[in-house]
């Protein structure tokens, strides 16, 4: 039985190590005030003991950037915790974007993908290489659309990852629509 879980074990560093690991990290970064995002910490040190692995960090202070416009709401948690993130070479940080299954006025979701922009701009080190579109729906190809072309003019050369959550049925041809559509 010990050698099935070695070689399951070994199998899946393997694996992740070719496709690297996404992970979303939706706790808040900190147990107590200004504690130097404590909460973090594990999935900080998991990064790090694995440095050929590549991570995408989906960060979300409140359904996207925040409520007030300022990174991670000024909140020097968030800005300590997605500084530490950027501060490892195997991790790209990006940006939570709820599309609501198209529902999201579009304003919105373009003024989410500007915030997120918008965070490079502050003294620390706590940009976003991208952004985490979630609650994609079948219906909303065009919307879609729309909002991945705005990501990717807003963030201009840098490297834009997308995922996009499906609603089961039809999901096959969504994704080939939006290949098509957006050069997925």
């Amino acid at each position: 039985m010990r050698s099935q879980v070695v070689v399951f074990f070994t199998s899946l560093i393997a694996h992740a190590s070719a496709t690297g690991i996404l992970l979303p990290l939706y706790i808040y970064p900190s147990q107590v005030f200004n504690d130097g995002a404590a909460n973090w910490q594990p999935a900080v040190s998991a990064i790090s003991a694995h440095p050929n692995v590549p991570w995408l960090v989906v960060v979300n202070p409140h359904n996207g950037p925040g409520l007030t416009g300022q990174p991670g709401d000024a909140d020097p948690n968030y800005i300590t915790g997605v500084s530490q993130l950027n501060a490892l070479s195997n991790v790209r940080t990006i940006g939570y974007v709820r599309t609501n299954f198209g529902a999201s006025p579009l304003a919105e979701v373009e003024a989410n993908i500007t915030t997120w922009k918008n965070w490079d701009t502050s003294s620390s080190n706590i940009g976003v290489d991208g952004i985490f579109f979630d609650e994609a729906s079948t219906s909303s190809f065009d919307y879609l659309s729309s909002a991945i072309s705005f990501a990717r003019s807003t963030f201009g050369n840098k490297a834009i990852t997308y995922h996009l959550q499906l609603r089961r049925q039809g999901r096959g041809r969504v994704l080939q629509h939006l290949r098509r559509r957006c050069r997925l």
